[in-house]
């Protein structure tokens, strides 16, 4: 029989292995108790995990839609910025385009988010409000707005989506060390019941797990007919 390890087994595999213990357990009546110890750690592992999985794809997906955003963002700035230039006849050093853009767009825009960029659009924007000599650009002033709104809504949905990860990973390592205790402890738990001799018929109790991904690797660097530990 295999241990469940931390460190070698996924949570998955923490899963399948409890999955198929608990049905060999059906095997005779005495091992009801049993039984029930291992159902109960393969449900709290299957509902934490598929919680996890679900938190992470969440947070994972607005991520997503936060950099798509911050992309049209970007496009959105740089369009505004070739407007400005044009009205300065394509002059960066005119005083005008600088009060504009205190700095370049290309450099303000690089990060992904974050309050110096909307910082920067916010000037830009009330820039050219305020300002008459730029009002060819209030389409565009407009349309960056916008976009900045629709960016700064997304980050602020996204908090609450990284609480929920944590809680979840968190409810997930309480229930797989929970379930490696039972699943470990279990062939010690048979041999009480069936006899410390019956050593080969308590294995078959338990599932033929993946090898572990850290020996799994040293085999691979092993040379061709070497012996492996």
């Amino acid at each position: 029989m295999q241990s469940l390890n931390p460190d070698t087994h996924s949570p998955h595999a923490h899963k399948a292995a409890l999955r198929y213990l608990r049905i060999q357990l059906l095997r005779a009546p005495q091992f009801a108790e049993l039984r029930a110890q291992a159902e109960s750690a393969f449900r709290a592992i299957a509902d934490t995990l598929d919680a996890a999985e679900d938190a992470a794809d969440a947070r994972q997906g607005q991520t997503a839609v936060i950099e798509a955003l911050d992309g049209e963002q970007d496009d959105a700035m740089s369009r505004l910025a070739i407007r400005a230039k044009a009205e300065v006849g394509g002059k960066l050093d005119d005083v005008r385009y600088q009060a504009l853009f205190p700095v370049a767009p290309s450099d303000a825009m690089k990060p992904v988010t974050g309050d110096d960029q909307a910082r920067f659009v916010r000037h830009v924007v009330e820039t050219v409000h305020n300002e008459g000599l730029w009002a060819p650009l209030l389409p565009s002033a407009a349309e960056v707005d916008q976009r900045q709104q629709e960016l700064s809504a997304a980050i602020a949905a996204r908090e609450p989506l990284y609480l929920a990860e944590s809680q979840t990973s968190a409810a997930l390592q309480r229930a797989l060390d929970n379930g490696r205790r039972v699943y470990n402890l279990m062939p010690s738990r048979l041999a009480l019941l069936l006899g410390a001799d019956r050593k080969r018929y308590i294995d078959s109790f338990f599932k033929t797990l993946s090898k572990p991904r850290k020996a799994k690797a040293a085999d691979d660097d092993a040379p061709d007919g070497e012996p492996q530990a």
